[in-house]
C-alpha cells in the first residue's frame, strides 16, 4: 500500500519537478545569453569603429568641398567652446548660438543663466529662472526625471538629450531641444544648451534653415545636417518647378534623411547617378525624409510633398511603425487565442526551446497582415489616390534590415541590442524579420495590383555590420548601394519622363 502511495506521489510531483527544472534551465540560459550578448556587443562595436573611421574619411572629403549655405548658422561656435570660455564669452556664446545656456549640478540646481536674447520662447524660459532654482521650475515631472537621468549619464562628450514640450506659463508650450555637456568632475557641474527644436512638428516636420553638427553621433564620428527654407534636408527647391525638370520627391523617416552630410544621403547619391547617366542637370531627387516619420503622418504630409510638383514620389519607410505593429498584432492574437496564446508566446521567447533546436513563432503572420492593412496600406491607398490626382507616379521600395538567419551570432546580438519594442523592452531580430518580410510581400502585391512601381531594395541590399549601423540605418556604403538599386529600377521611367518633358505632345 505504501509503495503504491509513493508511486502516486512521485507520479503527481514529477511534472512539477520537471517544470521547476525547466524554469531553472530557462533562467540559467537567459543569464548566459545576456552575458554572451554583452560581450558580443562590445566586440562588434570595436569592429564597427573601423567602419565609422572609413566613413569619416568620406565625410571629411565632402565637408571640405561642400559647405552649408549662409542661410543656416553653420559658422556659430561649437558648444564645447564653453569649456575654454570665461563668463563674458559665455554670454556671447549664448547669443551667437541663439540658445539659452544653463549651468547646473547633478541634481539640476542652476548656478548660472546665459540668455540668448533672440528667441521669445527661450527668453521667456530664461526669465522664469534664477540661480539656485531647480530645473523643476520649467520641466514637468516626467521630463525632469528624464533630463536628470541624461545629465547623470553624461561623460566627457556632448550628449544629445531629448526634445521636450515645455509650458511657457501663458497657456502655450514650446518644443525645446536639450543638449548637455559636462563642465567639471570635481564637483560635477554641467552645461545645458536649450535650443529651438529642429522639429516644427515633432517627428513630422523640420523647422526651416536649421543646422546641427554631429547630430548622427550614433552612426558617424562627425556629421552635418541642415534644412532649406521649406524645412527639407535639401538645397533650395524652385516652385513652380522649371520646365523640363523631372523631380523625384523621396519620402520616409530617418532611413531616407540619413547620412553624415546632406550630399551623402541616398536621394543625393541617386540624383548624381541619374544626372550622370542622362548627361543632364534637369533631374532632381529631393530629400523629404524626417527622423521618426511614420504612418499616418506620411499620409498627412502628402499635400506638402505634392506642392513640390513631383513627377515621382518615392517611398522608403516602415521601421517607425514596426514595434507598434508587432505589439498590436500580438495583443490581438492573445485576445483571440486566450491561455494557449500565452503558452505559445512564452515558447516563442524561450531560450530553452531555441537551445533545443525547437522553433515556435508567435503570433501567426496573418495578424501582422491584418495590422499592416489597417494601419499602413489604408494610408498607402489614400497616398496613391492623391498622387494619381496630381499626375505623379508613386513608387514604393521594399525595406531592408539585417537578416537574422545570415549574420553571425555576435552581429545578431549587436543588432538586437539596437531594437526596442518599448523604451525599456528589447525586441528580437527574428520577430522584426517576420514583420518586415510580410510588409515587403504586401508592398509587392499592392504595387502589382495598383500598377505602381515596386523597387526591390530589401531583396538586393544585404549584409551585416559592414552595411548596417543598427537594425535599419546604413553606413555610407549601404546608402550608396541602396541608391544604386533604386537607380537601376527607376532609370527607364525617368528616361521616359525626360522625353515627355522635352516633347510634351508626344
Amino acid at each position: 500500500m505504501k509503495r503504491k502511495i509513493k508511486i502516486i506521489v512521485v507520479s503527481l510531483s514529477l511534472p512539477l519537478w520537471l517544470l521547476a527544472l525547466g524554469l531553472l534551465l530557462e533562467v540559467l540560459l537567459t543569464l548566459y545569453a545576456d552575458h554572451r550578448a554583452e560581450r558580443n556587443v562590445w566586440r562588434i562595436n570595436e569592429i564597427a569603429d573601423a567602419h565609422r573611421a572609413a566613413d569619416d574619411i568620406v565625410f571629411q572629403e565632402i565637408k571640405a568641398t561642400v559647405t552649408p549655405p549662409d542661410t543656416v548658422p553653420w559658422r556659430a561656435p561649437a558648444r564645447d567652446t564653453i569649456l575654454k570660455s570665461g563668463e563674458a564669452e559665455r554670454f556671447g556664446l549664448a547669443r551667437e548660438r541663439k540658445e539659452l545656456i544653463l549651468s547646473c549640478d547633478v541634481d539640476g540646481i542652476i548656478a548660472h543663466i546665459y540668455p540668448c536674447n533672440s528667441c521669445r520662447e527661450l527668453d521667456t524660459l530664461g526669465n522664469r529662472l534664477s540661480p539656485g532654482d531647480s530645473l523643476e521650475a520649467i520641466l514637468p515631472p516626467a521630463e525632469l526625471a528624464d533630463a536628470l537621468d541624461s545629465i547623470r549619464q553624461t561623460g566627457e562628450e556632448e550628449k544629445p538629450m531629448r526634445d521636450y514640450t515645455i509650458p511657457l506659463g501663458d497657456g502655450t508650450t514650446h518644443l525645446v531641444e536639450f543638449n548637455v555637456l559636462r563642465l567639471s568632475k570635481e564637483p560635477f557641474t554641467f552645461t545645458l544648451f536649450l535650443a529651438d527644436s529642429r522639429f516644427e512638428a515633432f517627428l513630422r516636420r523640420y523647422r526651416p534653415n536649421v543646422y546641427r553638427r554631429n547630430w548622427y553621433a550614433a552612426q558617424f564620428r562627425e556629421s552635418e545636417f541642415w534644412t532649406n527654407s521649406l524645412g527639407f534636408r535639401n538645397e533650395e527647391i524652385t516652385i513652380p518647378k522649371p520646365d523640363g525638370v523631372f523631380r523625384i520627391v523621396c519620402i520616409g523617416g530617418s532611413t531616407t534623411v540619413e547620412g553624415p552630410h546632406n550630399n551623402l544621403t541616398y536621394p543625393k547619391v541617386l540624383e548624381r547617378l541619374l544626372r550622370s547617366h542622362f548627361h543632364t542637370s534637369r533631374i532632381e531627387a529631393v530629400n523629404c525624409g524626417v527622423d521618426g516619420m511614420a504612418f499616418p503622418g506620411e499620409q498627412e504630409r502628402m499635400e506638402d510633398w505634392l506642392a513640390l510638383q513631383p513627377d515621382m514620389i518615392l517611398h522608403y519607410n516602415i521601421i517607425n511603425n514596426t514595434s507598434w505593429l508587432i505589439q498590436s498584432a500580438t495583443e490581438k492574437a492573445l485576445e483571440e487565442d486566450g491561455f494557449t496564446g500565452h503558452i505559445y508566446q512564452a515558447a516563442s521567447e524561450s531560450k530553452l526551446f531555441s537551445g533545443m533546436g525547437l522553433s515556435c513563432v508567435y503570433p501567426d503572420t496573418a495578424f501582422f497582415t491584418a495590422e499592416l492593412d489597417r494601419s499602413v496600406f489604408s494610408c498607402f491607398r489614400e497616398m496613391q489616390r492623391s498622387a494619381q490626382e496630381a499626375g505623379a507616379l508613386m513608387a514604393i521600395a521594399s525595406f531592408a534590415v539585417p537578416d537574422g538567419t545570415s549574420v553571425i551570432p555576435a552581429e545578431r546580438d549587436f543588432f538586437e541590442s539596437t531594437f526596442h519594442m518599448t523604451p525599456t523592452k528589447g525586441g528580437r531580430l527574428n520577430q522584426l524579420n517576420r514583420m518586415i518580410d510580410e510588409y515587403n510581400r504586401c508592398v509587392h502585391e499592392f504595387c502589382s495590383e495598383n500598377n505602381l512601381l515596386y523597387i526591390p531594395v530589401a531583396e538586393n541590399l544585404t549584409g551585416g555590420i559592414e552595411t548596417f549601423t543598427d537594425i535599419c540605418h546604413l553606413r555610407i556604403a549601404g546608402i550608396r548601394k541602396k541608391a544604386a538599386i533604386i537607380y537601376e529600377h527607376i532609370r527607364d521611367v525617368v528616361g521616359e519622363g525626360l522625353e515627355l518633358t522635352d516633347n510634351p505632345l508626344k
